[in-house]
C-alpha cells in the first residue's frame, strides 16, 4: 500500500509560553516517523486542541484527533485502513521527584490521563502519537469474517482454498491424552 509521507513535524511548546486562558492549536497533517510503530499513517494526523496552564507545573490539553492509520491484519497479514476520530484529554505535569510516594498508590480515573514530564515542554506530536495508540483496536482484524492463513501451507483462505483442510488435523495434545490413558 502506497503511503504519503508528509514532512516530519515538531511542535514543542514550553510551559512558559502557555497562558492560564485557553490557547487554541490547530495542527494539520502532523507527521512523525512510524518505522518502529505498529501502524503507518496515510496522510498525517490532524489535531485541534486547546492548552491551559494550571499552575506552574501542570498543563491541560483538550481537543480532538483525526487520522487514518494502516494496520496489518492479525489473521491474514493483509494491510487495511482504520479511520480514527477521538476526543483527547491529557494533563502534563512536571516530574517532582520529591513527591513520589514509596508505598501503595490509590489512583483515581482522572490520574490515568496524566503524563509526567522531565522538562516543562508539551510535545504535541508525541501527545498525538500516544493518543493514536489509545484509539487503536485491541485486535487488528481486516473484517470479522476474515478466515486468515492456512497453518500448514500459508494460503490466504479468504481468496483460495487448499487441500490441507482435507487432512486430519488432530489435536496436538492427543499424544498426551494417549499417555494418560495408558496409566
Amino acid at each position: 500500500m502506497k503511503v504519503n509521507r508528509p514532512a516530519l513535524s515538531v511542535m514543542k511548546i514550553p510551559f512558559s509560553e502557555i497562558s492560564a486562558t485557553l490557547q487554541r492549536y490547530t495542527l494539520k497533517s502532523i507527521a512523525f516517523d512510524t518505522v518502529e510503530e505498529l501502524f503507518d499513517l496515510v496522510d498525517g494526523v490532524n489535531l485541534d486542541c486547546t492548552l491551559v496552564r494550571k499552575g506552574e507545573e501542570r498543563v491541560l490539553l483538550q481537543g480532538r484527533l483525526a487520522t487514518t492509520v494502516i494496520l496489518s491484519c492479525d489473521r491474514c497479514l493483509r494491510e487495511y485502513q482504520v479511520d480514527l476520530d477521538a476526543p483527547v484529554w491529557m494533563v502534563f505535569e512536571l516530574n517532582d521527584t520529591g513527591s513520589w510516594p514509596t508505598g501503595e498508590i490509590d489512583l483515581q480515573p482522572e490520574d490515568l490521563d496524566v503524563v509526567t514530564l522531565n522538562e516543562p515542554v508539551v510535545d504535541l506530536v508525541e501527545a498525538a502519537r500516544q493518543q493514536i495508540y489509545m484509539e487503536l483496536p485491541m485486535r487488528h482484524v481486516c473484517h470479522e469474517s476474515c478466515k486468515g492463513l492456512c497453518p500448514q501451507c500459508g494460503i490466504d483462505l479468504n481468496h483460495k482454498s487448499c487441500s490441507c483442510a482435507q487432512h486430519d488435523r488432530s489435536n496436538p495434545f492427543a499424544v498426551l491424552a494417549a499417555l494418560k490413558k495408558e496409566k
